[in-house]
């Protein structure tokens, strides 16, 4: 799951470009949550917990905005501390 949700805010600015390579920066300005990445833990969360698989995307809807916000300010926090360089151009 780690590796499916770090890949999905990594290829999120990559998506419309149409190009395939394996030599790019990882998190840069841009990178953001995606549906996709939200729907996958949601189904993950429902499948680990059961109950109602409506409710549980109804809910996960509203943590959204939760969870953008924290991820967009760990982002900013590693980029501060050196730990994420910011590319020249993607």
């Amino acid at each position: 799951m780690l590796g499916s949700n770090a890949g999905g805010v990594i290829g999120s600015v990559r998506e419309s470009l149409g190009k395939k390579h394996k030599d790019f920066p990882l998190f840069v300005p841009g990178c953001r949550f995606t549906d996709d990445l939200l729907q996958t833990s949601t189904g993950a969360e429902w499948l680990l917990h059961g109950g109602d698989s409506t409710m549980a995307l109804h809910d996960s809807f509203h943590a959204e905005t939760v969870a953008r916000s924290a991820v967009l300010s760990a982002l900013s926090d590693a980029r501060q501390s050196g730990l994420i360089q910011t590319p020249r151009d993607l």
